[in-house]
């Protein structure tokens, strides 16, 4: 007599009857499943479910929180910050021009957990808390037989912000976890638990296929990691206390000012104390690489990288200075938007060797996701998939508009190919009361604000800053859905800590 085991043959009934591209392979998946089902499983059966081609596609995704693209030496970095996701991205698929919508983690994850563009359910200032009948990811995979799982060290992924629907297994982490008195800000015992932990997850799958979110809050600050990381990218390699004390004085202090709306450069940084939090960052980004690297290995060893679809990103980038900011959820400038996007599925020739120069978003993935598996996706979406880049002979996609926010800023920027459009207009206000336009492909660094003579702007331009103001009364005229969840006084502890809240 065959035994239940998890296995659920109407979710799954609905997976193997899709068309084309993974019919073939998982119509022999109800075999295994059944095989599965057996009441004594052993290895053997367990490494076959692993191995096996002909089941459907696993799906990692792993976000290296607040990671600017260029700061990766696969973009021109001179320092070797990346070498392994430099390597992985040569035979993947490496999107250059990648944008997030938010330039802070929760309504940029909820955007890309969703399909939709953070307007949609939380108007332009709130923090999100998910409404319970918004289709996600994790809820969509489900209902189609997948095992789910959230591996995340950042609080702002907290049971209560509505993240963690849909998905089977929910694990957040304490990011000051320490061993001892002193490894405060230094420890990677959360990261490395984390990592510990992933793992055994993956190494229990069951024969169904499985969707794993993993969030890691590196390189995000306060950027300090154990040797050798630490100063590995230090000019001269060394860190005294005082050179430590940096990080207190500049990136938390300032993340402080940010929050009271103090922007009257009270917190100074100078070229010498600039260059070492650069160090600290690029050490903290070189953890994050060699902790992806290992997570990657594993999952070789255990037989699932050829069947797995993996996501590599970030849901926001990394100010330092170049616009007068340092750290994010500040204007949506590049240092906040362009973020890394890798694709890779070593069982599928279009995910390999292959680097897209067409602008993209993240709010792409969920219907790239939805269309590659063959799910029925929810009405609305604001993205469109990717797939049709990644064919062979497709001609040349038609360039759109993408749009992006700043937290509780005002701003929208609008970008279309090498063109870009910022709008600031406060709320209540009648009109914007600031106009940004910059042509990347010569002012990648956005110092040459185009719209001081208006007339000079192209019809293109032009385009781009009516688009914005559209976005906003869009926006503002849009009652959000979400409140701000009611954190626990141990999450709002680990959230003041990386001075998100006073």
């Amino acid at each position: 007599m065959l035994v239940n085991s998890g296995f659920q043959p109407l979710c799954f009934r609905r997976v193997i009857s899709t068309r084309e591209p993974f019919r073939r392979r998982w119509v022999s998946a109800f075999l295994i499943g059944v095989l599965s089902l057996l009441p004594v499983r052993s290895a053997l059966c367990q490494e076959a479910a692993a191995t096996d081609t002909k089941r459907p596609p696993n799906v990692l995704i792993i976000v290296l929180d607040a990671l600017h693209a260029p700061h990766m030496s696969l973009h021109g970095n001179p320092k070797p910050t990346t070498p392994f996701l430099d390597a992985l991205a040569k035979k993947s698929v490496y999107f250059e021009h990648a944008q997030s919508q938010e330039t802070s983690t929760p309504p940029s994850v909820a955007s890309y957990f969703t399909g939709v563009y953070p307007t949609r359910y939380l108007g332009i200032e709130n923090f999100p808390s998910l409404p319970r009948n918004t289709p996600t990811l994790a809820t969509e995979f489900r209902k189609a037989g997948f095992d789910t799982a959230l591996f995340t060290d950042n609080p702002f992924l907290a049971e209560k912000s509505g993240f963690h629907r849909g998905f089977d297994t929910a694990r957040v982490y304490d990011w000051r976890l320490a061993t001892k008195e002193g490894e405060y800000f230094r420890g990677t015992q959360a990261s490395e638990k984390m990592l510990k932990d992933v793992k055994q997850w993956i190494g229990a799958a069951t024969e169904k296929p499985w969707l794993c979110y993993l969030h890691v809050l590196r390189p995000h600050n306060p950027y300090l990691v154990p040797a050798p990381y630490d100063t590995r990218f230090q000019d001269p390699p060394s860190m005294t206390q005082e050179q430590l004390g940096i990080i207190e004085k500049h990136v938390l202090s300032w993340a402080f000012l940010r929050l009271r709306g103090d922007r009257t450069g009270t917190v100074t940084c100078s070229e010498s104390e600039l260059s070492q939090i650069l160090g600290l960052y690029h050490g903290n980004l070189n953890y994050a690489d060699s902790y992806v690297e290992r997570l990657l290995s594993f999952l070789k060893a255990s037989g699932f990288s050829d069947n797995t679809l993996l996501i590599i990103t970030s849901d926001h980038g990394e100010s330092f200075m170049e616009h007068g900011e340092l750290l994010h959820a500040t204007e949506p400038y590049e240092e906040l938007v362009h973020v890394p996007l890798i694709l890779s599925m070593p069982s599928d020739s279009r995910f390999s060797r292959k680097r897209v120069r067409t602008p993209v978003q993240l709010v792409d993935l969920a219907p790239t996701l939805f269309e590659l598996f063959e799910l029925p996706s929810p009405p609305g979406l604001s993205g469109q998939s990717l797939l049709p880049l990644l064919e062979p002979s497709a001609p040349g996609a038609p360039l759109r508009m993408l749009f992006s926010q700043a937290y509780k800023t005002d701003t929208v920027a609008v970008r279309k190919g090498y063109q870009k459009a910022m709008v600031t207009w406060p709320a209540g206000a009648e009109a914007p009361s600031r106009i940004e336009v910059y042509d990347l492909a010569q002012d990648a660094a956005e110092l040459n604000n185009l719209a001081r003579d208006a007339k000079s702007l192209t019809k293109d331009q032009q385009e781009l800053v009516s688009a914005a103001k559209t976005y906003f009364r869009t926006a503002q005229g849009h009652k959000p859905v979400s409140e701000e969840p009611d954190f626990s006084d141990e999450q709002k502890d680990q959230l003041r800590a990386l001075g998100y809240v006073e």
